[in-house]
């Protein structure tokens, strides 16, 4: 047996799509959302968490009816699957997924939102998220301003 075979990995696996095969469904879902008004910290914006994924962290509301919706998170990835544990890439990094989240059951319409493979830093994954959406999230702070 490997050592691989005897680490035990708690996070769901995978199902990465490319930024060009997002359903038309999906997108327009998407243009529904924004960035709540406070993050898991209880303020606005970014954060990082280190406890599983060691990802970046915002709440979602829904822009129509001003619920909260749930959170985005922005994955880092190494060849289309997680990093090791504890692993905090610079922002340099260049391979990210967009993993979302939907807390909110009573959301209409549902759709499922798929993981979404940024091969980008993580200023551009944070762009291509923010096109995504149809509105600027806030800015990811530098490792100094957490």
């Amino acid at each position: 047996m490997s050592n691989e075979e005897d680490e035990y990995d708690p996070r769901e696996p995978i199902d990465l799509t490319g930024e060009n095969q997002i359903s038309d469904e999906v997108r327009a879902a998407l243009k529904r959302l924004g960035p709540a008004l406070r993050n898991p910290r209880g303020h606005p914006g970014w954060t990082f968490d280190d406890t599983s994924y060691c990802d970046w962290v915002t709440l979602l509301r829904d822009t129509q009816t001003g619920d909260e919706w749930g959170y985005v998170s922005i994955i880092p990835l190494r060849n289309g699957d997680y990093i090791e544990f504890g692993i905090k890439p610079d922002p340099g990094h260049a391979e990210w997924a967009l993993h979302f989240v939907n807390d909110d059951v009573l959301f209409v319409p549902y759709v499922f939102i798929p993981d979404i493979w940024i091969k980008a830093s993580l200023p551009e994954a944070k762009r291509k998220l923010d096109v995504l959406l149809g509105v600027s999230t806030p800015e990811i702070p530098r490792e100094e301003e957490e």
